[in-house]
């Protein structure tokens, strides 16, 4: 499946194990189509339904400045997608943008959303909402900063899963261009040899 989006005219390395030839990056900027297999996940995600119309708040323990995520588009086993809208109460706005570092935030927030509700599933909704332990496997940043009141898509998902351990590929969108991509580690605080999740 083929999607538009932003990226460099000269080759870069993909993420290990991708299969694309291209990822955006702070360089001089064309626009070409690509093949991927991250294309082929954000254009297929895009038609799940967010179950029981679930908000951030069910699932992620932050509140205030640090809930960045606003709604949850779609979620199922394999991924989740979120929107978010840039306000002044995001951390590291400067008072007109937001530092893109700040992306890896929402993607780890979309990704506990998506692995906190297959545990609520699993467990019922009594399940315990303690939180990850967060690894940033690598990350690469299309922009410097993000102006107040952009909206966001971000998506994740989890490309392998053992016990309470998650490999996770996120990515988030604005303007239906992808400018991050970032593949999180995950590990639950409260692993034990009889509870995995």
């Amino acid at each position: 499946m083929f999607s538009l989006c932003l990226t460099p005219n000269r080759k870069k390395e993909p993420f290990s194990g991708e299969n694309t030839a291209t990822y955006p990056a702070r360089a001089h900027y064309t626009i070409e189509q690509t093949l991927s297999f991250q294309s082929f996940f954000l254009c297929e995600t895009v038609s799940l339904m967010n179950p029981s119309n679930l908000s951030p708040e069910n699932i992620l323990p932050h509140r205030d400045g640090m809930l960045l995520v606003d709604s949850i588009i779609a979620l199922d086993d394999n991924g989740a997608v979120t929107r978010s809208v840039v306000t002044a109460k995001w951390p590291f706005f400067d008072g007109r943008n937001v530092r893109a570092i700040v992306l890896i935030e929402l993607v780890a927030q979309t990704a506990g959303i998506h692995n906190g509700w297959i545990r609520e599933k699993k467990y019922g909704p009594t399940a315990d909402k303690k939180g990850w332990i967060v690894g940033i496997r690598q990350a690469r940043l299309a922009v410097d900063a993000i102006p107040l009141n952009t909206g966001l898509i971000a998506r994740t998902e989890n490309r392998m899963v053992f016990d309470g351990f998650r490999d996770i590929y996120g990515s988030v969108e604005w303007e239906s261009n992808i400018i991050a991509e970032i593949m999180l580690q995950l590990l639950r605080s409260d692993v034990s040899a009889d509870a995995s999740g």
